[in-house]
């Protein structure tokens, strides 16, 4: 049995993930390179004070950022959970259904599909199979 650790990830989660893990080393890598100024003996106290508060604007900055990212990955990992249609191939409906409506095989399809999942996502219409084709049925197929 597979645990909620080890569940297929969507590809939105995983790039969230790696970016919050790109966003956490990058800060250490900057606190790191930018905590410790040469000194030498013409380094004033002020000089000093001065990065000091710049170094702390800049992690209360990345701190920020972080948790934005975490937010943004927490958002994506309740969509994913509640199983929300985000994506074309999460439709109810698929090509060969606008195919026997009578659209040709081509770009228009992948248009319809699209102008679908609009619908569905700005929460028109709902991930129903019956209530995409009617709504298909009302559009202009080329």
């Amino acid at each position: 049995m597979k645990t909620a650790k080890h569940a297929k990830q969507s590809p939105l989660g995983v790039r969230l993930r790696r970016a919050v893990s790109l966003l956490t080393a990058a800060l250490c890598l900057m606190v790191t390179a930018s905590a410790v100024p040469e000194a030498d003996s013409a380094t004033s106290v002020s000089d000093l004070q001065k990065r000091l508060e710049q170094i702390q604007s800049s992690m209360a900055q990345h701190r920020q950022e972080l948790a934005d990212a975490k937010k943004r990955e927490n958002a994506a990992a309740a969509l994913e959970q509640e199983r929300a249609c985000c994506r074309v191939a999460q439709l109810a409906v698929n090509g060969r259904d606008l195919l026997a409506l009578g659209v040709r095989p081509g770009p228009a399809v992948g248009r319809l599909l699209s102008a679908a999942l609009e619908q569905v996502v700005e929460e028109k219409l709902p991930n129903d199979r019956a209530a995409l084709l009617g709504w298909l049925r009302t559009q202009q197929i080329p």
